[in-house]
């Protein structure tokens, strides 16, 4: 990709982005379903990681419950012209396995096109030290 595609770039990661938290608030697995890679590495602040089917199983059965996730995307790098990652900060608001928690993490995700569709394929958050 030039680098006069990088606003456009910055602007489909917003979009891509916030199409995900919404969906992951409202659990609406089906569309999901649409928007994850087969291949799904979904790792999460506390060390441990979801593949896509853990993932939804996990969102369905309600040991994942999002109240609320807010993205800040402050930088967009392309992988060639089949991918890019977003590198930004999250505030979610969850409940997992009964436990409400209300985190702020430094977070890396990335898109890949898949059959012609931009799918989530890796996440990874840490969370914030103060400073």
């Amino acid at each position: 990709m030039k680098n006069s595609d990088q606003p456009d770039l910055k602007s489909l990661a917003i979009k891509l982005e916030n199409e995900r938290g919404l969906l992951m608030v409202n659990a609406e697995i089906s569309a999901l379903q649409d928007m994850l890679s087969p291949e799904l590495y979904y790792g999460h602040s506390g060390g441990y990681f979801d593949t896509k089917e853990s993932f939804l199983n996990k969102l369905t059965d309600g040991t994942y419950d999002y109240h609320n996730i807010h993205t800040v995307v402050n930088e967009v790098v392309p992988i060639g012209e089949i991918g890019f990652s977003v590198h930004g900060e999250v505030q979610i608001v969850v409940t997992i396995n009964g436990k409400h928690l209300d985190m702020y993490s430094i977070y890396m995700a990335v898109y890949r096109k898949e059959d012609g569709l931009w799918k989530f394929l890796a996440h990874q958050t840490a969370l914030k030290k103060e400073n």
